[in-house]
């Protein structure tokens, strides 16, 4: 079972939005949709692999 993780959805669209990254650039990188982007960055809690698949887009790592 796939265990979604609490993260603040401010920091995640502020990271994409300072690395001058549209949603079709961060869809394209972390392989996940713009509509599921947006839903996370909306409040909805991504599971370990969208997390991980945005953080490797954004070049940061999840200890940060």
């Amino acid at each position: 079972m796939e265990q979604n993780i609490n993260v603040n959805p401010d920091v995640l669209s502020w990271t994409r939005k300072s690395l001058n990254m549209d949603l079709a650039k961060a869809s394209k990188l972390s392989k996940i949709s713009q509509e599921v982007i947006k839903q996370i960055e909306s409040g909805k809690k991504p599971n370990l692999i969208e997390l991980n698949a945005l953080a490797n887009a954004y070049n940061k790592s999840l200890a940060s």
